[in-house]
């Protein structure tokens, strides 16, 4: 979900100001569907200016963040993690699927 272009073209139209502020997430503008420019966003959050950008970044936080099969970079990260400890998932006919 978080690779779908729209998620970009949505960013870039409600927080257009503020992407030029942050040089390292304007560099994911050209970069549409790779689901970085909004996780960049939201890494600056606390210096995000405009309202309707930080309303947006707030909603899209609230939605990806509540299901874990759409952190796809979290669960990237911490799978070695993941699968030691055995938290979160449950096998269902060898399908990982998360809780």
């Amino acid at each position: 979900m978080t690779h779908d272009p729209r998620f970009d073209d949505a960013a870039k139209r409600q927080c257009s100001k503020d992407i030029k502020l942050f040089d390292e997430c304007e560099i994911f503008v050209a970069k549409a569907g790779s689901g970085r420019l909004v996780s960049c966003l939201y890494d600056h959050l606390g210096n995000i200016t405009e309202p309707s950008c930080r309303y947006f970044i707030n909603q899209m936080q609230a939605v990806v963040f509540n299901d874990w099969r759409l952190t796809e970079y979290f669960a990237d990260a911490c799978m070695p993690d993941i699968k030691r400890l055995e938290c979160g998932r449950l096998d269902d006919d060898n399908k990982a699927v998360c809780i």
